[in-house]
């Protein structure tokens, strides 16, 4: 009888497991004491978690995930002991393949709306681990260069959930070989806990070193704070995150020299000082094109060196962990104008913000070599825009989330929106989006189409269309292709050709049309819209050879059909 009662309360505990709904909770506030000892590569975390029931049912289980090499050491509400089973659970959001779950059973049911705090205690370590990429097929050195985050003897540094769940999170379970669902989950949980508030105090205490070692975190955050009592050494630091948005809570803990400039702030090993060097001087030389388009940087940027010289870099707020060991100019400039343009423009929306921080990254480049360069910089991304657009369309459901203003795919909101402010400069102008840029204010960002009508007040352009195709909705790209070209012969040896554009596509675009001719070529910009047909004509004196559409600069689904060749009848001439 013993066996068989053991045996149906495993079956309950499998049944609740299962059914439990892991996004019911919105987890609103974190307030934790985290102590890290890298000697042991060892995380110890005690704190308090407040979450919100934002289902429409009453929920008395909930889920709390930490990395797998984490483990549950205690769960108390009202200072009361809750009960609690712990598995793992398979997700690639850790950059272990795998987290330690906790099933929280409450003592009664909270209702919608209805908020409970809990007093957690983990501990564990966060060793080197690529096991999810390694898993499907990635080579061990390559996963390592990209899952860098450790905690270890001479360096540590850890990122947040989509990397190592090193706080409580709660999420369905994501895999990196089903397509975009890692960055999905994870899209969708910045959306989700946007609003939450973050408070960590980190403390460090091990041996002595020279030099101290620095703790930083990704947001502000009190002086980092070092001390040197007999053979220890001591490093604490508080960290506040007032509303955590789109960023990824984010830690590091060195032995770092500081250079400090009215900029950017770098820490960086001694090594590479020259590097720093070269990184503060591309900053301070991007500052005046960061402030001619968006603003003076309202806080200073901050870069912290990467041990691995071939670690993939990462930013997160205006932090940015990158290596230092090379001495590449351009890119430092490219990195700190990203940096820079967030620092100078904030904003709760994450089209806006991220966008516009590729966006300043492709007028750079421009502006330094060219708009052929920068269309070459945007190219990339077009592919990866035209990928996720293909997939979300062979999905009959859709999902409403997939629109702009509101979207949680990173490919949308920060490679589709640099291409979205582009699109827009070239179709109002520079002044204008510059000065509807410099009237725009996040605090009274409330309203989905309010950057809309600032563009709008600044041009003179009814924009209606343009963000209800590329903003408001996502549509899909738009196929802008030469139905046919008609050249005819003039009195002064010259032609017009008339040129019709059609747009099966369901999004419409400005796109620019250029006319090649024996000698030299000639440009216009045609708004074709969706499913429509529109015609040009083009006066030029020298023989017509062929007709490009789309420089590039709009995102389309496939660009093979944009040349079309003019044949010139032989009753023309």
């Amino acid at each position: 009888m013993k066996v068989l009662f053991v045996a149906c309360v495993f079956c309950a505990w499998v049944v609740n497991c299962s059914a439990i709904d892991r996004e019911a909770f919105t987890f609103t506030k974190y307030d934790l004491d985290v102590r890290i000892e890298p000697e042991q590569q060892r995380l110890a975390v005690r704190g308090k978690i407040t979450v919100r029931n934002d289902s429409a049912s009453p929920e008395k289980n909930l889920s709390l995930q930490i990395s797998s090499t984490l483990n549950w050491r205690s769960i108390h509400v009202a200072d009361k002991a809750v009960q609690y089973v712990t598995q793992s659970y398979t997700s690639d959001i850790d950059h272990t393949g795998e987290l330690s779950e906790a099933i929280v059973t409450l003592a009664q049911d909270i209702p919608p709306k209805g908020v409970v705090e809990l007093e957690v205690g983990y501990e564990g370590v966060i060793p080197l681990d690529a096991s999810r990429l390694t898993r499907i097929g990635v080579p061990r050195k390559v996963a390592e260069h990209s899952d860098w985050d450790v905690i270890g003897k001479s360096f540590s540094a850890v990122r947040g959930i989509g990397y190592v769940a090193w706080y409580p999170v709660a999420t369905e379970s994501a895999n990196l070989s089903e397509g975009n669902s890692v960055f999905e989950a994870v899209g969708k949980w910045k959306v989700r806990e946007a609003q939450a508030e973050m408070k960590v105090h980190l403390a460090y205490a091990g041996e002595s070193a020279e030099p101290p070692p620095i703790l930083l975190c990704n947001t502000r955050a009190s002086a980092p704070r070092r001390e040197e009592m007999d053979r220890l050494s001591e490093a604490s630091a508080d960290c506040s995150f007032p509303g955590m948005g789109m960023a990824v809570p984010t830690f590091a803990l060195g032995q770092y020299s500081v250079l400090d400039q009215p900029a950017i702030t770098i820490h960086h090993l001694d090594s590479h000082k020259s590097a720093a060097d070269n990184y503060a001087l591309a900053a301070e030389v991007a500052v005046p094109f960061v402030t001619e388009w968006f603003g003076v940087p309202k806080e200073k940027i901050e870069v912290v060196e990467l041990a691995d010289p071939e670690a993939e870099p990462y930013e997160s707020g205006t932090l940015l962990l990158t290596p230092l060991a090379g001495s590449d100019s351009r890119l430092y400039r490219l990195n700190a104008v990203h940096q820079l343009t967030h620092a100078a423009f904030p904003s709760p929306r994450p089209w806006i913000r991220e966008g516009l921080a590729h966006f300043a990254q492709a007028l750079d480049r421009e502006q330094q070599s060219g708009r052929q360069a920068a269309l070459d910089f945007m190219a990339p991304h077009r592919g990866s825009i035209a990928d996720v657009e293909k997939a979300l369309a062979a999905n009959p459901k859709g999902d409403p989330n997939d629109a702009l203003i509101n979207t949680s795919n990173e490919e949308f909101y920060r490679s589709k929106a640099m291409f979205v402010w582009w699109m827009l400069r070239d179709i109002i102008g520079e002044p204008p989006l510059k000065k509807a840029l410099a009237a725009y204010r996040p605090e009274q960002d409330k309203d989905a189409a309010y950057m809309q009508h600032l563009l709008e007040a600044q041009s003179g352009r009814d924009l209606q269309w343009f963000f209800d195709g590329w903003v408001y909705h996502d549509r899909g790209l738009p196929q802008p292709r030469v139905e046919s070209a008609y050249p005819r012969a003039t009195a002064g040896h010259g032609y017009v050709v008339t040129v019709t554009l059609e747009n099966p596509g369901a999004v419409g675009a400005e796109v620019p049309v250029t006319l090649k001719m024996i000698e030299g070529e000639i440009t216009r910009r045609l708004e074709v819209h969706a499913k429509a047909k529109v015609s040009v004509r083009i006066d030029c004196l020298s023989t017509p050879i062929e007709v490009v559409v789309n420089d590039g600069s709009v995102p389309e689904s496939d660009m093979s059909k944009n040349t079309f060749k003019i044949e010139i009848p032989a009753t023309v001439h």
